[in-house]
């Protein structure tokens, strides 16, 4: 018994038993069982970047009716992009969403969340992260602005 008089739970007394997977083995077990998705998740991300590019073509015509829609696709993509790690494309995603949410109401400021869905290829082939870090922190100061 814990000090609480709690029974342990099934995982405590599992993750403390001898014998068992060391933490490389069961991550090593993790990443190869997600190996098979990653190709489905990043045409997913692919498709949702083309489809955030199709929106800023109708988006001074529609304003704020299609900016609830390309905070969703944002919002998406900060999950997709998370499954990968990129960090860079995660704050990119993050910060559009902060831009479309601030300005749901009339006022769109076209230019910065066209910039901004500009980036998102850019991001996604830069294998550099001090490079991916450097646009993100342009389009963060951008935002700022806007």
């Amino acid at each position: 018994m814990t000090p609480s008089n709690t029974p342990p739970s099934r995982l405590s007394r599992l993750a403390f038993r001898p014998g068992g997977a060391s933490l490389e083995q069961a991550m090593a077990t993790v990443s190869t069982r997600l190996e098979p998705l990653q190709e489905g998740v990043r045409h997913e991300l692919d498709m949702v970047i083309e489809q955030l590019h199709q929106d800023c073509g109708r988006l001074a015509s529609e304003g704020a009716s299609l900016a609830g829609a390309m905070y969703e696709r944002s919002n998406l993509l900060i999950g997709l992009a998370g499954w990968f790690g990129s960090a860079p494309l995660v704050q990119a995603a993050y910060s559009l969403c902060a831009l479309l949410d601030r300005h749901a109401t009339p006022g769109l400021d076209v230019a910065a969340i066209s910039l901004h869905v500009q980036a998102l290829p850019v991001l996604r082939s830069l294998p550099n992260h001090e490079a991916a870090q450097a646009v993100v922190d342009g389009l963060k100061r951008v935002a700022a602005r806007a």
